[in-house]
């Protein structure tokens, strides 16, 4: 594996592993925030307390401690959850799941929630949409990466980071705290994903629709970006950085 993948590689492994059957840490993929439709009449509302926040936190923590022979692969583990989840945590379908007379003990953020995109009749429900960037960047780039797709992924990275930087995005990054991006997030899955309630479960998507999404998510994929290198640059300020390389190499020959 060339050098300039492991950081990217390392951001696909919470994913990767689902398909090992290593199904322990799904559920820290994700909060919910609860969407309530106004006509909803139900009151059993259960939302997960094992989920993204608590993952943040444990990582945050481990990742702050010194490095030594003990805490080489518990760091390595957190170093790529940490990428990976606060990554997910800007796709808004991560952060709310919608409580409504047709999903009365939620819509599993959107995975329950039918949609119909003209442009892919194997995109059916509205959580996978978001998860493809609105169809804006999948389709070509899947792992395992190659130099090709590394390629495609710097340009991509260029082109929003010319649309989207700190300037533009100061007010954003006023909020520094975990729970403050995810309610952030979540009031995106009301206003934007759900369309504040006027999107229908088994409705087509409109171009405007898919826009509007792709519009949100080039915002969120530089936030989130901008956020995760503040973070890193904060609880690994005591490490060197060839340590924190040689981290993520040591996981990736030993765990996949």
């Amino acid at each position: 594996m060339e050098p300039d993948h492991v950081f990217i590689s390392a951001a696909e492994w919470p994913d990767d592993i689902k398909g090992q059957k290593w199904t322990n840490f799904n559920i820290l993929h994700f909060t919910n925030y609860p969407v309530i439709d106004p006509n909803f009449e139900g009151s059993d509302i259960k939302t997960a307390v094992d989920n993204v926040t608590l993952a943040f936190n444990e990582c945050h923590d481990t990742l702050s401690k010194p490095i030594d022979d003990l805490t080489v692969i518990p760091k390595s583990i957190c170093m790529r959850l940490m990428i990976h989840l606060l990554g997910d945590i800007h796709q808004p379908l991560h952060t709310a799941t919608l409580f409504s007379k047709e999903f009365p003990s939620g819509d599993m953020g959107g995975n329950l929630f039918k949609v119909i995109f003209p442009a892919s009749t194997s995109m059916n429900e509205l959580h996978a949409f978001w998860d493809s960037t609105a169809k804006k960047y999948s389709g070509s780039i899947k792992v395992p990466l190659t130099d090709n797709h590394y390629d495609q992924l710097q340009e991509i990275a260029f082109n929003i980071t010319g649309k989207w930087n700190r300037a533009n995005l100061s007010e954003e990054l006023k909020k520094k705290t975990f729970n403050e991006w995810t309610a952030e997030s979540g009031k995106l899955a009301y206003e934007v994903a759900y369309d504040k309630l006027k999107l229908q479960s088994g409705t087509k998507l409109t171009l405007e629709y898919q826009q509007m999404a792709q519009d949100l998510i080039d915002k969120q994929l530089v936030l989130g970006g901008l956020r995760l290198a503040d973070t890193l640059s904060l609880v690994l300020s005591s490490e060197p950085s060839p340590i924190i390389e040689d981290m993520l190499k040591h996981l990736l020959r030993n765990m996949d």
